[in-house]
């Protein structure tokens, strides 16, 4: 699915989703999945973003403006 829209994605996404919805890269998911700045799920090695994960991680970008975040452009919710 390559959908910007993030309602037409399940309630957990993969990073591979995540990926569309943020428009980054597999290195900045990882660099963010890894650093926990990103809130994910571990089911053995893959990696499983809620919804809500995104949501938490735009709130905290906005509250803490920080400018070198990889959501700098509009995303449609």
């Amino acid at each position: 699915m390559n959908s910007r829209y993030l309602n037409d994605y399940p309630d957990v996404l993969t990073p591979e989703e995540a990926m569309c919805v943020l428009s980054i890269g597999r290195n900045k998911i990882n660099e963010l999945l890894q650093s926990g700045q990103l809130p994910s799920i571990r089911v053995g090695k893959l990696y499983r973003i809620p919804k809500c994960g995104l949501f938490t991680y735009f709130e905290t970008c906005y509250n803490h403006g920080m400018n070198n975040s990889p959501v700098q452009q509009e995303v449609i919710l």
